[in-house]
């Protein structure tokens, strides 16, 4: 394929040439980290890249479709995820320089799925420390720069600001985001990319360095199938309750992919769309907004309310004050400096304290 056709292609069209043997793995994954050395000395999507290990799942996918087996749905795929996810054996740095040199070893659930699935996680995308930020800024890797602005003046949004950036700039078809207060949405606004902020415990977090109330994990791409699929693989209810306690029970619910592509996966849904009438200047006007409803099937509402200040809520919660984070903070400190990665010793410790 020419560069530009396989940079732009959807992940599970790649997906499907790759299990029709008509694109290689490594072709595709070769073809992510060249682009990859190409631009993100520039963007500062990813806060650490693993060409060998890109490399090595490349070889692996290729040699599973040679063989015919029955893989998974993001089989071949180099994906990234947010550094702030755990990924067992690769560095995770949260942006701080207090974790500059952190390896887990345990692996989150949502990656322990995406691996599962056949994805490669070839590179952890950046964003503000602790994320902690609007801007995905920090001493450690510098700034995720919006890849749409040639000037590399214009912000990338957060606090999955590296994903943005690296979904709409094609450093792979796909990347993993967290949100609890607008990290997946504001940057997936500000790149033109499609972001899904998941309801709480639909995807588990599982192990990391967060499991609050309010975050939450989900997929940032470029095509709204990739994203469906996605969410096929890391969304579910986690048997083992003690990594996950918040884990979702009831069944998931998903408009048909076949249907979704066909453009009548929406019909009989209602849509929401809420927002605070004293910051709608930038919202469409509701005759353009209602148009698209009869055509694709769906139910439109329109519930709106008066929001003075939505940074005010954010700064009381507890979950993101000063104390909870440094008490966070601590915590690992006293894990990966004192004890080492996976202590028992330590882990005993943390839960007495």
């Amino acid at each position: 394929m020419p560069d530009a056709d396989l940079t732009w292609t959807p992940g599970w069209k790649l997906r499907q040439m790759m299990a029709d043997k008509q694109l290689s793995p490594v072709e595709l994954s070769r073809h992510v980290l060249e682009r990859t050395e190409r631009y993100n000395s520039e963007l500062g999507a990813f806060i650490t890249v693993f060409p060998e290990v890109a490399l090595a799942g490349a070889k692996a996918a290729e040699q599973a479709f040679m063989r015919g087996e029955d893989l998974g749905l993001l089989h071949g795929l180099p994906i990234s995820v947010k550094d702030q996810i755990w990924t067992k054996g690769q560095r995770t740095t949260l942006a701080s320089k207090l974790f500059a040199d952190f390896v887990p070893d345990k692996e989150a659930v949502a990656s322990e799925r995406l691996k599962a699935a056949g994805a490669t996680i070839f590179a952890k995308a950046n964003m503000p420390e602790f994320s902690m930020a609007r801007r995905s800024l920090n001493l450690l890797a510098g700034e995720a720069l919006n890849p749409w602005d040639p000037e590399r003046q214009r912000s990338t949004g957060g606090s999955s600001g590296g994903s943005g950036a690296a979904t709409a700039a094609g450093l792979g078809p796909i990347s993993i985001g967290t949100d609890g207060g607008g990290s997946i949405r504001i940057p997936s606004a500000f790149n033109g990319i499609f972001g899904l902020y998941p309801s709480r415990g639909r995807v588990p977090n599982g192990a990391g360095f967060y499991n609050s109330l309010l975050s939450g994990i989900g997929p940032m791409t470029r095509d709204v199938r990739d994203a469906a699929t996605v969410m096929q693989v890391i969304a579910g209810v986690r048997r083992t309750v003690i990594r996950s306690p918040w884990s979702k029970r009831h069944p998931i619910i998903w408009a048909s992919l076949k249907k979704a592509s066909k453009g009548c996966g929406s019909r009989g849904l209602r849509i929401w769309a809420a927002f605070s009438r004293n910051r709608q200047k930038s919202w469409p006007s509701a005759t353009k907004r209602r148009k698209c409803s009869p055509q694709l099937g769906c139910i439109y509402d329109e519930p709106g309310f008066r929001l003075e200040d939505p940074f005010d809520a954010l700064e009381r919660d507890t979950e993101y004050s000063p104390a909870q984070l440094t008490a966070q903070a601590r915590r690992f400190i006293l894990r990966t400096r004192i004890c080492g990665p996976g202590s028992k010793s330590c882990r005993q410790s943390n839960s007495s304290n």
